[in-house]
Formats: structure tokens, C-alpha cells, sequence
């Protein structure tokens, strides 16, 4: 038997502008670096971290695929203090976006059995 990963934090929080990425009254610059922090746990070992990105779900690219292996307590991401497993996305948006565009974030964690699960983040942009 195999089980699914679980993504922990509801909210992505960007730790350079200490703001939550999905909130409507937030809204980041075209070319603007952000880093967030994905909490989850896995029983099964995780296979791959990725983070897809675009303007809807139907358009959504693969932005970052991070190879990982780990298993829950000895995985090189897992935070001793929250005592769960973290990994830090790096995500620079498009420089071409436009105050009206609304660009969603959608980190994945995939275990080796190929089973995943996503959050979704929507971004305005200003």
C-alpha cells in the first residue's frame, strides 16, 4: 500500500516581502524573485519537488523539478524545529507580465510511486 504526500501550510508565504501569495490584496512585481516555503509529509519517499506556473491551469508549465529522494525523519529538507519535511521553492516571475495578468503557482510534491499532491497560489501582479 502506498499513500500520497500531504502539503501541510494552506497559505505560500514569501519570506523576502513577508507576504502571502494568494491574498487578493497582494500583488508582486513582473521580474520579482520570490521564495516560499512548501511543508509536507510523506510516508512514501518523495520522488521529485516541483513548482508549475501560468496564467490559468489549463496553461501551466513546469517551472522548477527538483530530483529528491527522502523518507520522513531522514530526509536532508526535514525541519527538526517543525518537525516535518520543508522545502524552499525559488521562483522569479515572468518579466513580461501585466498589471492585469493573474499568475498562478502551483508547487507538487510526487512520491516514487508517482502519486501527488499540489497547492495552488494565485499571484496578482502590479
Amino acid at each position: 500500500m502506498h499513500y500520497y504526500p500531504i502539503i501541510i501550510n494552506d497559505n505560500l508565504y514569501d519570506t523576502i516581502t513577508h507576504k502571502y501569495l494568494n491574498l487578493t490584496d497582494t500583488t508582486f512585481l513582473p521580474g520579482q524573485l520570490i521564495i516560499f516555503e512548501v511543508d509536507y509529509f510523506a510516508q512514501d519517499s518523495v520522488s521529485h519537488l516541483q513548482l508549475w506556473a501560468g496564467k490559468s491551469k489549463n496553461s501551466l508549465q513546469l517551472a522548477i523539478d527538483t530530483p529528491f529522494l527522502s523518507i520522513f525523519y531522514t530526509s536532508p529538507n526535514y525541519s527538526y524545529t517543525k518537525k516535518i519535511d520543508t522545502f524552499l521553492f525559488h521562483y522569479t516571475l515572468p518579466a513580461g507580465l501585466d498589471s492585469a495578468t493573474r499568475w498562478i503557482l502551483e508547487p507538487r510534491v510526487i512520491t516514487t510511486h508517482n502519486l501527488q499532491t499540489r497547492l495552488d497560489a494565485v499571484i496578482n501582479i502590479r
